[in-house]
C-alpha cells in the first residue's frame, strides 16, 4: 500500500485522503488519512503540494475549531502533527486557524510544533529519497 501511495501524485490523492480525514464516525480511519497528510506534508515540496493549500485548510479549521478534536486517543495526536506539518507550508493560514481554536487547543498545538521543528530538516529529506526509490 506504501508503494501505491508514494507512487501517485500528492495533489490527485490529497483531496480523496482528506475525506477521509473528515470523517468523524470512522476514528481509525480518519487517524490514517492524517497519518498520510502529514506523511506528503513531510516529504514533498511547497510546490508539490500547494494545489491542495485550500483544502486543507478547511479540513484543519474544521477538525481544530471543533470541540474535543484533540482530546481523541486516536485522532488528537495524529491531527497536531498533521497541523503542525501544515504550518511549515502554509505559516499564514495555519496562524488563522490558530487564532479560531480555544486555548487548549493551541497549547497542544503549540507543543506538537515544537516537537515537529526538532525533527531535522535532514530527517524529513531522508524520508522524502526513501519514497522516491
Amino acid at each position: 500500500a506504501i508503494s501505491l501511495l508514494t507512487s501517485l501524485p500528492p495533489a490527485r490523492l490529497l483531496p480523496i485522503v482528506v475525506e477521509g480525514a473528515r470523517d468523524r464516525r470512522k476514528q481509525a480511519v480518519r487517524r490514517q488519512c492524517l497519518e498520510y497528510t502529514r506523511f506528503v506534508l513531510c516529504t514533498y515540496s511547497s510546490a508539490e503540494v500547494e494545489r491542495c493549500g485550500s483544502l486543507l485548510d478547511h479540513c484543519f479549521s474544521q477538525a481544530l475549531i471543533e470541540e474535543h478534536a484533540l482530546e481523541s486517543r486516536v485522532v488528537g495526536p495524529t491531527l497536531a502533527d498533521a497541523f503542525a506539518a501544515f504550518e511549515e507550508h502554509w505559516p499564514q493560514a495555519a496562524a488563522g486557524i490558530l487564532r479560531a481554536c480555544s486555548a487548549a487547543t493551541r497549547a497542544t498545538l503549540a507543543e506538537a510544533h515544537e516537537h515537529f521543528q526538532g525533527t531535522s530538516a535532514a530527517d524529513r529529506a531522508f524520508a522524502r529519497a526513501a519514497t522516491m526509490t
